[in-house]
């Protein structure tokens, strides 16, 4: 880890309410140059040198802040992103619980098929999500990983099994086919362009979001930190999340 931060921020207590407020009026919040650009040098070396390794192909890294000295170590625990986090998280669901460490993933969309994990899509289980992007293909517009939202589709809910059933209904086949039209016949409103040195921020749980297919051979890369658990610390959702990881690192090492 570097002796200067990467993170270009006020501090959390100074900014986190308009960024909530402005989460709540417009669904989304771009803080821009937020990134040194050094860091995200840093964390794209990370990123080809796993691609050199294990061949370029879709998977995601669950955790990889947890990697001592990695550029996400040094994001992911920055004191200003988990104060800002927290702050927002706190600010628009009181009755969330925030675990001491910020949940994150490494999504890479890379080789022939750019359109794995394309359209996906979900709620997160979270509060808040943070989007950190590394890579975005330069390609043409709508086939280069864009990142749709719908804001504040939905309120938090009380029961832990209503989420579940809620999110079943919207991450299908079908229901997929039925969104990406509906965001399609409307992109202005819900593309979001992604510049890497900026940070992203919405709500997870209540904004159904997916991105768009890239071209093949590109390559699109995320971090992602999700933090606040509405429900407390359910362990169903608990289980939930673990049976990912061990999905998500078949998917990384295999051939």
């Amino acid at each position: 880890m570097t002796s200067e931060s990467a993170i270009r921020l006020p501090s959390p207590a100074e900014i986190a309410p308009d960024v909530a407020r402005q989460l709540d009026r417009d669904g989304f919040v771009c803080l821009q140059d937020a990134v040194a650009p050094e860091w995200v040098e840093r964390a794209r070396a990370y990123v080809r040198r796993h691609l050199a390794a294990n061949g370029d192909k879709f998977f995601s890294i669950i955790r990889p802040a947890d990697e001592a000295g990695s550029p996400f170590d040094e994001l992911v625990h920055d004191p200003k992103i988990v104060g800002l986090l927290e702050g927002v998280g706190r600010i628009a669901c009181p009755q969330a619980t925030f675990d001491d460490e910020v949940y994150n993933v490494l999504r890479v969309i890379a080789g022939p098929k750019g359109t794995d994990g394309s359209c996906e899509f979900h709620y997160d289980a979270t509060v808040v999500t943070m989007l950190v992007p590394i890579f975005m293909p330069e390609g043409e517009p709508h086939n280069s990983g864009e990142l749709l939202t719908f804001p504040n589709k939905r309120p938090y809910r009380g029961s832990v099994l209503t989420n579940l059933a809620e999110k079943a209904l919207v991450q299908n086949k079908w229901a997929w086919d039925r969104t990406e039209q509906e965001a399609r016949a409307n992109l202005s409103q819900h593309m979001q362009l992604l510049h890497p040195g900026n940070l992203y921020l919405f709500w997870g749980y209540r904004t159904l979001h997916g991105n768009l297919p890239c071209a093949p051979n590109s390559l699109r890369t995320t971090l992602l930190l999700h933090h606040g658990d509405p429900h407390g610390g359910n362990a169903l959702l608990k289980a939930v999340r673990s049976g990912r990881k061990v999905v998500e690192n078949w998917r990384r090492t295999r051939a």
